[in-house]
């Protein structure tokens, strides 16, 4: 316990009579940190407990309110310096934790701005493939076209070759008509 606060510290049984209230109410501030308390000895776990008795006015001034029956009790605002500065390391944390979500996010979507340009990319390149392929299926289509003629004409040109040789042989002398074209005759 500190010297120059000494003046200023009160028991237990000083502070519930000066709030009006029982010494295990004073205890149950203390606990929940509404108000501060101080041992005269801290590394004493059984050693006298004391609080401030400005800071048990304060407490009192602005939690002395009447409430009404219907409401029920409001919350008691806390005067405890210890429970106001948890509090604010409490919130310089979650700032802390919310500005780095705030900055993961922004890497996340500066990757994901990243992938769907390269999704894009790779989506004009398939693009390019599939047309390159079409006109190598069409190039090929035309050259079946012209190989599916030529069978044909192959074709036409074997049967009548072997119309010809299934002929006698003395009807193969009189008929050379047969190993002509008919479009040579037009001509």
């Amino acid at each position: 316990m500190q010297q120059e606060n000494s003046q200023n510290l009160i028991t237990l049984t000083e502070a519930s009579t000066m709030a009006g209230k029982s010494v295990s109410t004073i205890r149950n501030w203390i606990r929940k940190g509404k108000i501060t308390g101080h041992k005269e000895d801290p590394g004493n776990k059984n050693s006298a407990l004391f609080v401030d008795q400005g800071e048990l006015r304060v407490f009192l001034g602005l939690n002395g309110k009447v409430t009404s029956p219907n409401v029920g009790r409001g919350e008691d605002l806390s005067v405890s310096l210890k429970a106001k500065d948890d509090k604010i390391q409490q919130l310089i944390l979650e700032k802390q934790v919310l500005e780095l979500a705030v900055k993961n996010g922004q890497q996340l979507a500066v990757k994901n701005d990243e992938l769907v340009a390269s999704l894009q990319n790779n989506i004009k390149d398939r693009e390019n493939q599939i047309t390159s392929l079409n006109n190598q299926v069409e190039q090929v289509l035309s050259l079946l076209a012209s190989c599916q003629a030529s069978v044909a004409k192959l074709t036409a040109e074997n049967k009548q070759l072997m119309t010809y040789l299934t002929l006698p042989f003395w009807k193969r002398i009189t008929t050379s008509l047969m190993l002509e074209d008919k479009n040579d005759n037009k001509k």
